[in-house]
């Protein structure tokens, strides 16, 4: 009774470790990140901006001509935490949300390095441990020009997890609950600025 016991156990643990991480398809991606206003480039642009801004985001570049906004922040909209894994590589589990979880790769602290999925790690030696020691989140905003009272946007949302030693990990994050609330405050914001005049 006890081996069949032992046996069911590791079984168990065997079948919860084999579980397929949930992926995003790139149409899923797509239209969880693209969106389309009827509204002019400069519009939509500073309707961006200033959500950003009032969000608590440091913008950290603009390029209007380009259609590029990037910008930096502590928090991201939602309810959420945040766990780390053996490998270093730390995660965001967003209530009703989806994350895309993908491969780490390694960059040697010299430069250099390849890149594979969405997450990117700089490490120093993987014999030092590492402490989680911060976390902040990268949107970056591009525009495009459909005409001119149209405007297609994408946001990428990306998790920057900081540890001792100097080293992080960027994690693109899809949770499409904070893609749509940060789109529906830019879409209100179109909205109040056209009707205050501004095109």
């Amino acid at each position: 009774m006890k081996k069949i016991s032992i046996l069911l156990s590791i079984l168990f643990l065997f079948a919860c470790t084999s579980t397929p991480e949930p992926t995003v398809t790139p149409q899923q991606k797509r239209v969880m990140q693209v969106k389309t206003f009827d509204a002019t480039f400069e519009n939509t642009f500073q309707a961006f901006k200033s959500v950003l801004q009032d969000d608590g985001y440091v913008i950290q570049n603009q390029d209007f001509s380009g259609g590029l906004i990037v910008a930096e922040g502590n928090s991201l909209s939602g309810q959420e935490t945040t766990s780390s894994s053996s490998s270093g590589t730390s995660t965001a589990t967003y209530a009703g949300m989806g994350l895309l979880l993908t491969t780490t790769v390694a960059l040697a602290a010299g430069g250099g390095g390849s890149s594979s999925g969405n997450t990117y790690v700089a490490a120093g030696s993987p014999s030092q441990k590492r402490e989680k020691v911060g976390q902040k989140y990268r949107l970056s905003v591009s525009f495009d020009k459909i005409n001119s009272k149209t405007t297609e946007t994408r946001l990428i949302i990306q998790t920057i997890s900081q540890y001792s030693m100097g080293s992080e990990t960027i994690t693109e994050f899809l949770g499409e609950d904070t893609y749509k609330l940060i789109y529906d405050k830019v879409n209100y914001e179109i909205k109040r600025r056209t009707a205050t005049g501004r095109k």
